[in-house]
């Protein structure tokens, strides 16, 4: 059996916890204690209730603001996509715009087409427009871009398709003037690169760095006039019988997408 102070000594804390009980709600009961306390209750029950609400309105609305978060996501993504096509647009209306004045100016009509495919894995000197025999295009045929800038020539053609030899294209030749001082005669050679080279041009020409470089109108597929490119580069070695240059082309296939093709009989 356990003796007094132990038993004492154990239910103590108890008694301490039922005194403090006892305490608190006589003192709540006094005037002025018990008012304090009771206003200190509602302050801390007013702003749980205010917690609560928050908390509640914050997970009620978890699934809202997830949803407007999406639709925001969305919408920049539509946005985005309208940019992008507002500027393609804009520079196939530029495009038509400039092949329109050009047909203007020659007084031609011309077919316009479409480039549908570019750098081609098996031969990346060519691409594909969307016109063909069905539309009149004719083999050898020039193709051209912006105000008359040669992008190549008409190498094969489907039923509504054709493939285009670039003016790079090592098996690209058109008859060339060089538009210095005096005009000079030349034929512009693919070499499968950026640049082309100008052959055969007589060695008393006077041809320059920077000189404009146009089709001369010897071949019948290919009118007169044509812009090709700049002249880079003079190239005279002493024991050649000839002159040649480098070309810059002055159309880059992959900044167009409309082309036109011009009929042999243009001018």
């Amino acid at each position: 059996m356990l003796d007094k102070p132990t038993l004492f000594s154990r239910l103590k804390p108890l008694l301490a916890f039922l005194a403090v009980i006892v305490v608190f709600f006589i003192v709540k009961r006094l005037p002025i204690i018990g008012g304090g306390i009771r206003t200190g209750e509602g302050i801390l029950s007013d702003a749980g209730a205010v917690i609560s609400r928050g908390v509640t309105r914050f997970f009620a609305s978890e699934d809202s603001l997830t949803a407007r978060l999406s639709v925001c996501l969305e919408d920049k993504t539509a946005l985005a996509r309208d940019a992008v096509e507002f500027e393609k647009l804009k520079d196939e209306n530029a495009e038509l715009r400039e092949e329109l004045a050009y047909t203007e100016h020659v007084n031609t009509a011309g077919i316009a087409a479409m480039i549908i495919a570019k750098s081609l894995p098996e031969d990346p000197l060519r691409v594909v427009i969307d016109r063909g025999r069905a539309d009149g295009v004719k083999e050898g045929s020039v193709v051209v871009v912006g105000q008359g800038v040669v992008l190549g020539t008409i190498k094969s053609i489907d039923e509504h398709s054709s493939l285009v030899t670039l003016l790079t294209g090592i098996e690209s030749k058109v008859p060339a003037a060089i538009i210095g001082k005096k005009r000079t005669i030349g034929l512009a050679e693919g070499r499968n690169g950026a640049v082309m080279n100008i052959n055969f041009i007589p060695r008393d020409a006077d041809v320059a760095r920077g000189d404009v470089v146009t089709t001369s109108g010897l071949n019948g597929n290919i009118p007169e006039g044509l812009l090709l490119g700049t002249v880079t580069e003079v190239i005279d070695l002493p024991s050649a019988p000839f002159k040649s240059a480098l070309l810059e082309p002055f159309a880059d296939p992959l900044e167009w997408s409309h082309v036109l093709i011009l009929p042999p009989s243009a001018s």
